[in-house]
């Protein structure tokens, strides 16, 4: 798995539809969704002023069961980013929610020439798909989405993967066990680093130890050496990915998102933890890590004094790369949003710092880096 770092030929976003904006214990208002939306499209233009979008819509012909919404997924689309130059829209039955990081591929670089998927006449492709055959050396890793460990009910976004890799004529292969993007963080040479409280968790793995999981990641994702954190199971919704909390910047270099103390009991306890074992740690070369820590902002200022620590994140370290650019959040805290762009700036000389403002996404558990995921060139 090449590090983010690399060369890209594109992004992959998923345009969210009104009825996963919320739930129906919370469910969201029309200007939430739009709000969301807007959000979303914000991202996507500051991708696109440096390499190809290709962003997924579900097709208005299928109706929107959310709670009375006219179905306004496509106009909505087309309203917002129908105008800007690299950008691709891809109408589809196969996407639901935005998080294309996790329901997304991740994609690999195959060491034996190019992997081939081909499709017989009798085959069924199964819905929303085509008897496509495919040959690609760039290979779409499908990890077996399961709605973070079945806390949401099953819906279309588990044939995101395989649909968005036949659609860029990549070939795909299914991993052997259940993850998401934003719960995995490679160095590109070597390295990985995860939380135990996603990945090594009955309602993903059950019955997977560690070193079953590294066997995997080795024969997968070309991994030699895997830093595990221990994490927070029901922490959030992805039981404390790994992309909100450590982040390589460069092979050697992790990126440590370190919370407001807030006052309530704990709220450092797993960033301390984190930073006592990645001091300690070397990685798949031999180095130990050099750590930089990131502050975020008071959540109950940026997000309001009601926001709900399960479903909120405020890390600058959901940023997500592109060629020439890091594109980084921000909370509308001043002083935490120029800390956090020039530190995350520095550690990236010659890439533009794209600032988006982000609240609905941070609301919702998310950021740039869940929002999107990187084809690797």
């Amino acid at each position: 798995m090449p590090a983010e770092t690399d060369v890209q030929t594109g992004t992959i976003m998923a345009w969210p539809t009104a009825h996963s904006v919320g739930d129906e214990k919370y469910p969201a208002t029309g200007s939430e969704i739009r709000k969301t939306r807007q959000e979303v499209a914000e991202i996507a233009k500051a991708i696109a002023k440096h390499q190809p979008v290709e962003i997924f819509v579900r097709d208005p012909k299928l109706g929107e069961p959310a709670r009375g919404f006219p179905d306004t997924n496509l106009s909505s689309a087309k309203e917002m980013l129908g105008r800007v130059k690299n950008m691709t829209l891809h109408v589809t039955q196969n996407v639901h929610s935005l998080w294309a990081r996790d329901t997304g591929p991740v994609f690999v670089q195959s060491l034996h020439g190019p992997v081939r998927n081909t499709w017989g006449r009798s085959d069924d492709p199964g819905m929303g798909f085509s008897r496509k055959n495919t040959a690609s050396e760039t290979v779409g890793l499908l990890l077996n989405y399961n709605n973070w460990g079945r806390k949401l009910p099953p819906n279309v976004d588990a044939y995101f993967a395989g649909y968005t890799t036949q659609t860029l004529n990549k070939s795909s292969r299914i991993a052997p066990f259940v993850a998401e993007g934003g719960g995995i963080e490679v160095d590109g040479e070597g390295t990985l680093l995860a939380t135990e409280s996603s990945l090594l968790n009955p309602n993903r793995n059950p019955g997977i130890d560690k070193t079953t999981m590294e066997r995997y990641f080795a024969e997968f994702l070309g991994i030699e050496k895997t830093i595990w954190i221990p994490g927070c199971r029901g922490a959030d919704i992805t039981d404390d990915h790994i992309d909100s909390i450590a982040r390589f910047s460069a092979p050697g270099t992790v990126l440590l998102s370190k919370p407001f103390d807030n006052g309530k009991n704990g709220v450092l306890d797993a960033y301390h933890d984190a930073k006592e074992i990645l001091s300690k740690a070397t990685d798949a070369k031999g180095r130990r890590l050099k750590l930089i820590d990131v502050p975020e902002p008071d959540p109950r200022k940026v997000l309001g004094e009601d926001y709900d620590p399960q479903w909120s994140t405020v890390s600058y370290i959901n940023y997500t790369l592109v060629n020439g650019a890091v594109v980084l959040a921000k909370f509308g805290d001043e002083r935490f949003d120029e800390q956090a762009k020039r530190i995350v700036g520095e550690q990236f000389p010659g890439r533009v710092v794209e600032q988006v403002d982000l609240r609905e996404l941070a609301s919702q558990g998310g950021g740039i880096h869940c929002a999107t995921q990187q084809i690797p060139a």
